[in-house]
């Protein structure tokens, strides 16, 4: 018996050890069955019993981390927040999880992924209209340049030839292609200003050069397919290309020289400026320039100390440039070439034909077939006024003639009290930019959204409407402080209510 008790003592331990290493503690300095039982008061003795394990509760919680996968495909393309997209959406560029990867966007499936080149999507990856193909700019001093087609093949480098960036810094880049496609320009990592031919390898490697200096200006930006529109401090200049030829600037902020905005022709084949005599030295000629945009040559067509030429508009072919020339002094003296009136030139020839001698102020309905003219005239006793009247293109009557200003006030004359912000736009209508120091031409009537009435306000300071038939209806008097010169005036959509500087008046 006493070989049989050590036995089941032996095998009581041995079973406690087995549990508690089970259990994960550390084994313990055993105590005798015996002592065990003893302390244990019951009026029954039993089997000593133990916690048992469940699917529920641990004697001793353990910590889980969880195991990291890769994102699928699609878990990438939706989570990423710097995205490069294509112009027709097609196609996107992720940057911001594991390698950049190019996207086929509608099946959010991966065309292509590469390792080992940085780059930012958020400002370094510059889609090709057709969406064929991005430029890709690297996160490094040089600014190395990339194209990374969408046919799955990996980046390949671009040789662009351009002078080494020597600020020590990575700068941001930028490039816009011209409406046409066919020209790029390129700022990149401080280089300048450059100018390539899209689809020209050997252009890459010899770049129009449009502006060298680091910093100096602000921004560009394509005003026609050929000319592009470099901002500076206070300045906007006009560059051609191919050519380089610098056609002409507006100020944009500031500058003691008023001067008209240029004027692109429907076709974009032209582009007037006003070049003023600004001061400084000797006092020199107000001219007025036609650049001619195939080839960027440019032409003086109008030279005068005391001549204004104010731009009208062109002809929808873009064969006709319509101004007037006006005098900004009583008696003086025109350039020769343009006369004082309202003036067409042919841009090819720069011949003149004077449509309506003595016309200072104009405003043409949208065909040019109609215009509201206001004219010096004189009175009885030899004093003059400003006078305006309903014309016809190619017709000597006038309808619906008015008193617009009782005498010729030094505001008629010298531009300097029309100063204002003032936009400029491309041929399409596309604002691309605004001068402070623009000449508001002053426009003497309004024409009605259908092009069939025209409102003026008269010297008597009333809101008159007249047709093409010459009927005139006075709509309202307006305060004696309303003139046709400062105030605007603005048809509703129906051509049934006017707006005179806030306040409404119904056309009968």
């Amino acid at each position: 018996m006493k070989h049989e008790w050590k036995f089941y003592g032996s095998f009581l331990i041995a079973f406690m050890l087995t549990a508690c290493e089970a259990l994960g503690v550390a084994p313990q300095a055993t105590v005798p069955v015996q002592t065990v039982s003893r302390a244990v008061h019951t009026s029954t003795q039993g089997q000593i019993t133990y916690p048992q394990m469940t699917q529920t509760a641990q004697a001793f919680p353990t910590t889980v981390y969880p195991t990291e996968k890769p994102l699928m495909p699609q878990e990438l393309f939706d989570l990423s927040q710097w995205k490069a997209i294509s112009p027709n959406g097609n196609f996107v560029i992720t940057c911001d999880y594991t390698f950049p990867t190019l996207f086929y966007a509608p099946t959010k499936t991966v065309i292509a992924t590469v390792e080992g080149l940085i780059f930012r999507c958020e400002n370094a990856v510059f889609w090709s209209p057709d969406n064929s193909y991005a430029f890709i700019v690297a996160f490094d001093p040089n600014g190395t340049l990339y194209r990374w087609r969408v046919d799955g093949s990996q980046p390949e480098m671009v040789s662009l030839n351009m002078p080494p960036n020597q600020t020590g810094s990575i700068c941001d880049a930028k490039f816009i292609w011209s409406s046409d496609t066919r020209y790029i320009a390129i700022e990149k990592g401080c280089n300048g200003l450059y100018v390539v031919k899209a689809g020209d390898e050997a252009s890459f490697g010899n770049p129009l050069l449009v502006e060298a200096c680091n910093g100096c200006f602000y921004d560009f930006r394509w005003a026609t397919p050929s000319v592009l529109i470099v901002e500076y401090f206070k300045a906007a200049a006009f560059v051609h290309v191919p050519s380089g030829n610098d056609l002409g600037s507006v100020n944009t902020s500031g500058g003691i020289c008023a001067e008209q905005i240029p004027f692109i022709s429907p076709d974009e084949h032209w582009m007037t400026f006003d070049v003023p005599w600004c001061g400084g030295g000797d006092r020199g000629p107000n001219q007025s320039a036609i650049a001619k945009l195939e080839d960027g040559s440019e032409k003086i067509f109008s030279e005068s100390f005391a001549d204004r030429i104010d731009f009208v508009g062109w002809s929808q072919d873009g064969s006709t440039l319509y101004f007037v020339s006006r005098p900004t002094e009583l008696h003086a003296l025109p350039d020769p070439r343009t006369p004082f009136g309202l003036l067409a030139m042919n841009p090819e020839t720069l011949q003149i034909q004077n449509l309506f001698e003595q016309a200072w102020f104009v405003s043409f309905d949208e065909d040019f077939h109609w215009a509201y003219v206001v004219f010096p005239s004189k009175n009885e006793d030899g004093s003059l006024d400003l006078e305006g009247g309903l014309w016809q293109m190619g017709t000597s009557q006038l309808m619906g003639r008015q008193i617009m200003a009782n005498d010729l006030d030094e505001k008629f004359l010298e531009p300097v009290a029309y100063f204002g912000v003032q936009s400029f736009y491309s041929a399409n209508g596309q604002e691309l930019g605004s001068s402070t120091t623009a000449i508001i031409r002053p426009i003497p009537a309004v024409w009605s959204h259908d092009n069939r009435r025209v409102a003026v306000i008269n010297s008597a300071h009333q809101l008159v409407v007249m047709n093409q038939n010459g009927d005139v209806k006075t709509v309202g008097q307006l305060k004696d402080s309303q003139e046709w010169l400062y105030s605007q005036i603005i048809w509703s959509d129906d051509n049934k209510v006017l707006d005179v500087d806030g306040v409404q008046w119904t056309v009968p």
